[in-house]
This record gives structure tokens, sequence and C-alpha cells, in this order.
């Protein structure tokens, strides 16, 4: 009876590596596990979605950080999205929702870019951490 299960896989040249945690009250790992099968369905399709959807959502937050550095040009989403290591990602999944870590290519000084999304809707927000 395990809270977390782990693997590491490659889609074409991505190297994945995920987290699938039950319900806190259970050892059932069904719905995560469904979850991860979706996610996966078109993996290089899913995930390009989701690169768009974070450069959309941090370009202004980029530029906020760009102008407290000091920096003198506007930081565009092409730009974000051409940043975020494409190769190494890391996924958790709970149930039906999944946070999805990203290397930001010191854009951010060296935090992750974070992807919170939903399987069931397209309800997400996006953050940086550490």
């Amino acid at each position: 009876r395990f809270s977390q299960y782990e693997g590491k896989y490659v889609v074409e040249d991505k190297k994945i590596e995920v987290s699938l945690q039950p319900n806190r009250n259970s050892i059932d790992a069904d719905n995560s596990i469904e979850t991860f099968k979706k996610i996966n369905e078109n993996f290089i399709s899913f995930y390009e979605n989701i690169l768009k959807k974070c450069s959309k959502d941090i370009v202004e937050l980029a530029n906020e950080w760009n102008d407290d550095d000091e920096c003198d040009h506007e930081i565009t989403e092409q730009e974000i999205f051409e940043s975020i290591n494409k190769n190494n990602i890391y996924i958790e999944i709970r149930e039906k929702k999944f946070t999805i870590y990203m290397d930001d290519d010191d854009l951010f000084f060296g935090h992750s870019i974070v992807y919170y999304g939903n399987i069931e809707n397209d309800e997400f927000s996006v953050d940086i951490a550490g």
C-alpha cells in the first residue's frame, strides 16, 4: 500500500518523470491512472498546448520580472515558449488534477514554471515556484 507511484518513460525525445497519487483517503489510484492515460493519448499535442498556455499566461509576469531586473526589451510569448526546457518534464497526478513542472532556462532566475490543470475541463493556472 503506497501513497505514491512513480515512474519514468520517454516520448520521442522527451524524458518524463511521473508521480501518480491516489486520493488521500484511499490506496485506489484508478482515477490517477485514468488521468495519466488521457494525458498520454497524444502526449506531444497535449504538451504543446500546455506550453502555449504557459507562454501566454506568464508573459506579463515575465516582463514584470524583466523590469525589476532593468532589462530594456520586452519578453514575448515566443521567447517564453522557446526558453522552456521541453525535454525534461515532471508530472504529478492526483485524481483528475495534474501539475507539470518545467525548467525556465533562467528566464525567472532558475525558478520552475508550474502548470496546474484538470483533465476534465480547461481550467488551469500557471505559477512560478522554487
